[in-house]
């Protein structure tokens, strides 16, 4: 489930940042990409969490 949310929130974030005007509005399109960059850090981290715990099995 959080998963889902991450992921939700990560093409929200890309979506704002990528139809904001960077010239226009700088602290939006500054804060959009913040957002969008933090939540892939996030889904990286579940990632890395979830390899690992698969090869520790093995």
């Amino acid at each position: 489930m959080d998963l889902v949310m991450l992921e939700k929130r990560y093409r929200h974030f890309l979506e704002l940042w990528q139809q904001t005007d960077p010239e226009a509005e700088p602290e939006r399109y500054q804060y959009y990409y913040q957002a969008f960059y933090a939540e892939k850090i996030k889904l990286q981290q579940i990632d890395r969490q979830r390899l690992f715990s698969i090869t520790e099995l093995l």
